[in-house]
């Protein structure tokens, strides 16, 4: 930059040359002071100005640089969210299928012990029935084969219990 006293000595020169009396370039020395200490005030503004443009550029590029940052990071954390949700929808698929399955195979049980139980409790009624028939017989013939009858009763009762 040129110093203060160049630019005003470029100034009276061309004045000079254009013309101007002595006496006109004093009277006008200090307005050309006063308005060069106003461009060196301005040009110092300006220096400011760009000084603190400069600055925010930094803190705004710096803050651009930490949203990327995190942006990649939200964009593998969504990738691998991505991914255990669809592991969770396979493993949901899987459990759906073992349900239906394990549904299907209790229905099967339901009826496996329906039949079962029909066809065990048809024949114990039927000696049930019977035993009740002969108890009044053989309780007169022989007091030993009542006891044994007896327990006869007693656990074809038993086992109904447990088949109903």
């Amino acid at each position: 930059m040129i110093s203060k006293l160049e630019s005003i000595q470029a100034i009276v020169e061309q004045l000079q040359q254009m013309g101007l009396s002595e006496y006109k370039l004093k009277q006008l020395l200090p307005y050309l002071k006063a308005v060069e200490k106003d461009t060196i005030a301005n040009d110092f503004k300006i220096r400011r100005v760009l000084m603190d443009k400069q600055i925010i550029t930094n803190i705004l590029n710096s803050a651009i640089a930490d949203l990327e940052k995190k942006q990649v990071y939200i964009e593998t954390a969504n990738l691998e969210l991505q991914m255990q949700k669809a592991e969770i929808e396979v493993q949901n698929r899987i459990l759906a299928e073992q349900k239906s399955r394990i549904e299907e195979k209790s229905v099967y049980k339901d009826q496996f012990l329906a039949n079962v139980s029909h066809e065990l409790r048809t024949p114990l009624n039927g000696i049930l029935g019977l035993s009740h028939l002969l108890e009044p017989l053989l309780a007169t013939k022989q007091e030993k084969d009542y006891d044994g009858l007896s327990k006869i009763l007693l656990n074809i009762c038993l086992l109904s219990s447990m088949i109903y």
